[in-house]
């Protein structure tokens, strides 16, 4: 297996928490354990994890989200939530500024008019923002 080259925390601007959780999370969609949210699927708003919810089942990114409290789908965000347990990971709203490349990651669609549920393209989003810092959703879904 070839060495992982992604950014430290630091270069990313996150912690060192945050970025474990990101590269469980692309380890999970690139070995498929993470499945494609099917159509119709109503998803977790994307703070809307907590541990006192259901584990989420599936994957998406979309930006038009109807919350949902039955486990269906989570974006990298919620997943990265779960998987880390800690419900305030990657909180925004407390003062904690975060650079464009961040937010396009979580939020592909409010800047570039992209909805995403496939896994495959989303871990190639992902592996982009952890190598270069980019998550550049444009190139991905083409």
């Amino acid at each position: 297996m070839l060495a992982q080259n992604f950014k430290t925390a630091a270069e990313l601007g996150i912690t060192d928490e945050e970025l474990e959780a990101l590269v469980k999370v692309l380890g999970m969609l690139e070995r498929g354990e993470i499945e494609a949210a099917p159509h119709g699927v109503s998803f977790f708003h994307k703070f809307a994890w907590s541990p006192r919810l259901p584990k989420p089942k599936f994957f998406g990114m979309a930006d038009e989200v109807a919350v949902s409290h039955c486990g269906t789908a989570c974006c990298f965000y919620g997943w990265a939530r779960y998987i880390s347990g800690n419900e305030r990971l990657f909180c925004f709203y407390e003062g904690r500024e975060r650079d464009d490349a961040l937010r396009a990651l979580f939020f592909p669609s409010r800047s570039k008019a992209i909805n995403c549920s496939d896994p495959e393209l989303g871990a190639m989003a992902l592996r982009n923002y952890l190598t270069t810092g980019y998550a550049n959703w444009r190139k991905v879904v083409g």
